[in-house]
């Protein structure tokens, strides 16, 4: 399954926003644009700034004042037991634009609310796994991308942490999937593209063909019928690459049971088969 980021963290400590009224009657809108629009300084970074891993270590755990955000938010830097987050509060927790690294190393830069990662954002493991895409209630929920350190990549849906609905996966070898996905599984009608040439349009269940679906072989070998946990398995019509065909029962990828097979050459069996 796709691993989860580490979410082992305590409440955001309740802060005071600083404000100030403005000296004269002529100030009054330079400091109300001021105060919704704080200048970038060493202190107060850009959300997306690439510099803000290195500029969250400079901050002291707990500023002796604080800086007005958007929207009446606060910006600071706090430490929690799972690592330090920098970024966005309202009402003590964290809220809007923010950028968290926990302690075993994981790095998080996206969107929160009331203390969740909420919204869209980006998620790298120390193992280089990362995902970029929308969360919610601190999970990988809705559309995004996860890549993998070995190469994969998924292209689709989550839920709460898991590959659920529709997506695609690209293994590193070449070999493609795209189609439906039930608990981080591909389960449900889709499409497997091999890159010796096979392609398989059916259904699966538990990551392997079951069901009905066609397969055909890059040899010009075709298979129209059931399958299960990844076998020919029921009734079913192959189609050789030579002209001959099977249509009938199989068992375990094997013709066994009542068939009738036409050679090319105009020969054709009816009756019984055993593997």
């Amino acid at each position: 399954g796709t691993p989860s980021p580490t979410s082992v963290e305590i409440s955001a400590r309740d802060v005071a926003v600083a404000s100030a009224a403005p000296t004269d009657h002529a100030e009054d809108q330079k400091n109300s644009f001021r105060a919704n629009h704080p200048p970038p300084t060493p202190d107060s970074p850009e959300p997306d700034d690439p510099n803000q891993k290195e500029s969250a270590h400079q901050h002291p755990v707990e500023p002796p004042t604080s800086l007005l955000s958007r929207k009446g938010r606060e910006f600071k830097t706090q430490t929690y037991f799972a690592g330090q987050y920098t970024g966005e509060f309202l009402n003590g927790e964290r809220h809007g634009m923010g950028h968290f690294e926990y302690t075993n190393g994981n790095l998080y830069t996206g969107s929160w609310e009331k203390d969740k990662k909420c919204g869209f954002g980006k998620l790298r493991w120390t193992n280089s796994d990362m995902y970029s895409g929308e969360w919610k209630d601190n999970k990988m929920w809705g559309y995004g991308l996860f890549q993998y350190s070995n190469g994969n990549s998924y292209t689709g849906n989550f839920v709460a942490d898991n590959k659920d609905g529709f997506g695609k996966f690209n293994w590193s070898n070449g070999d493609t999937y795209e189609g439906n996905w039930v608990s981080d599984e591909m389960c449900g009608q889709g499409t497997t593209k091999y890159t010796n040439g096979n392609v398989y349009v059916g259904t699966c269940k538990a990551n392997v063909k079951h069901g009905n679906g066609s397969m055909v072989w890059a040899s010009g070998d075709r298979f129209d019928g059931e399958w299960e946990k990844g076998l020919i398995h029921g009734k079913g019509t192959f189609t050789y690459s030579d002209g001959g065909k099977y249509e009938g029962e199989w068992e375990h990828d094997q013709r066994h049971g009542q068939g009738t097979m036409k050679h090319a050459n105009g020969d054709v069996y009816t009756g019984p088969w055993v593997k």
